[in-house]
This record gives C-alpha cells, structure tokens and sequence, in this order.
C-alpha cells in the first residue's frame, strides 16, 4: 500500500467524497472538535481499513491510530461493546 501523506491526502480524500459526501457532512457536523489525524482515522475506517492498514498507509505507528481510535470512542457516543468501524459505516 502507497502511504498516503499531506500530498496524496487531497487525492484520497477527494476520491473518498465522491463516494461518501453525506457521511464528511455529517461527520463535519456532529462531531466539529475533531483534529485532523482522528479525521482521517474516520476516513479510512469507513473506507474499510484496518487499524494495522491505516498505519502503514499513513505513515503513523500501530500504537499512534489505536490511540487515535480511543480518543475518537471518547468523542463519539459509543458504550464499551460498540465497535467504531461499525458506528462510522451506519453515520
């Protein structure tokens, strides 16, 4: 897999909008306070990747998109059993 960093970004986020614009509306807007990094972590689970794919295309550590993913549960209203892959693809 090509990582995907700040230049390919666009390309991969644009691609992603075509196909998935209601769910950006609707991220953008339930959930304004997200950082850029737990914004991209939406992207890419929602697109169907991993947590161990969108570390290696994003360049970032295994360690570092956990991380992300459990800042994401404490942003979103999920309870314990929920997983987040399935609450962004029902967004």
């Amino acid at each position: 897999m090509e990582p995907v960093n700040n230049d390919s970004w666009p390309d991969f986020f644009e691609r992603f909008n075509s196909r998935h614009e209601d769910f950006i509306r609707h991220l953008s807007k339930s959930f304004p306070n997200l950082k850029t990094a737990e914004f991209r972590v939406c992207c890419f689970l929602r697109a169907g990747y991993t947590t161990r794919q969108i570390a290696e295309i994003s360049g970032r550590t295994l360690r570092a998109v956990e991380t992300t993913r459990y800042r994401l549960r404490k942003k979103m209203p999920l309870k314990r059993h929920e997983d987040l892959a399935l609450f962004l693809m029902k967004l």
